[in-house]
C-alpha cells in the first residue's frame, strides 16, 4: 500500500522530505497504513503482502476506536497478521493519538502474551513509531516485559488467560 503511494507519478515527482512528511502523516492518521509500517518494525527483512484480510481487519478496529463496536471477534487461521495488527500495532496507534488510554491485551498463554508485549515495546520504541507520535513517550520507570506505561500515565498491559487484573481499573481490554 504505501509502496503504491511511493510510486505514484504525482508523489515519486516530490523532493524526499516532503514524500517522508506525507507519508508519517498518511500511516498516522490511517490504521490500515500503520499496519504496515508496524510490519517493518517488527519483522525487518520480511516482505510485506497486503491482503484484503487486513483492510477488513482495519475497517473493525476502526469501528473499535470510534466506539461503535463494544465487542469484536476476529476468527482466522493462524500467519494472517492477526497478532500484529490486533495486540501490537493497534495498541500503539491507541496510545499514539492518545497517550493517556490504558489497554489490557490478553492472550490464551503467558509467552505469547510476552512476545506480543515484547514486539509493541520494539515498536514504540522505534525512530519510526517516535517520529509520527512525539508525544507518546514510555516511562523509564514503568517498562516491564508485561507493562508499557506512558508518561502520561497509560499503559499497555499483557497478560494471559491465568493472570491476574486484580486492581487494574478504568482499562479497555483488547
Amino acid at each position: 500500500m504505501s509502496n503504491r503511494l511511493v510510486s505514484s507519478p504525482q508523489i515519486a515527482d516530490m523532493p524526499p522530505r516532503l514524500r517522508r512528511h506525507l507519508l508519517d502523516r498518511f500511516q498516522r492518521e490511517d490504521f490500515e497504513a500503520f499496519v504496515h509500517r508496524a510490519f517493518c518494525v517488527v519483522t525487518p527483512g520480511q516482505e510485506y503482502a497486503h491482503n484484503w484480510h487486513i483492510l477488513a481487519i482495519a475497517h473493525a478496529l476502526d469501528k473499535v476506536q470510534r466506539g461503535e463496536s463494544k465487542r469484536l471477534i476476529i476468527a482466522m487461521p493462524p500467519r494472517y497478521l492477526k497478532s500484529l495488527c490486533v495486540s501490537i500495532a493497534f495498541p500503539a496507534f491507541l496510545l499514539g493519538h492518545d497517550p493517556s488510554l490504558r489497554i489490557i491485551a490478553a492472550s490464551y498463554a503467558d509467552s505469547l502474551a510476552v512476545a506480543h508485549s515484547n514486539d509493541f515495546r520494539r515498536l514504540v520504541q522505534s525512530k519510526e513509531y517516535k517520529r509520527l507520535f512525539p508525544k507518546t513517550c514510555i516511562d523509564p520507570a514503568k517498562n516491564t516485559e508485561s507493562e508499557v506505561r506512558t508518561t502520561n500515565r497509560g499503559f499497555r498491559l499483557a497478560t494471559s488467560v491465568g493472570g491476574a487484573l486484580t486492581g487494574v481499573v478504568g482499562s479497555s481490554l483488547l
